[in-house]
């Protein structure tokens, strides 16, 4: 999982987007995935809040 936001200089120039934005995309890196640039592939990511 990847984890980031603009950061304060760049969500200025931004007007629509609200400042206390954070974007959680999917991340692998342990194992490089290779594919045929002109096949398909398809991933899921599935999230969840816990309560601290």
């Amino acid at each position: 999982m990847v984890v980031w936001n603009p950061g304060e200089v760049a969500v200025r120039r931004l007007d629509d987007l609200a400042r206390h934005f954070v974007c959680v995309e999917a991340g692998y890196i342990l194992e490089p995935l290779e594919h045929d640039p002109t096949g398909n592939w398809r991933g899921r990511q599935r999230l969840s809040l816990a309560a601290t």
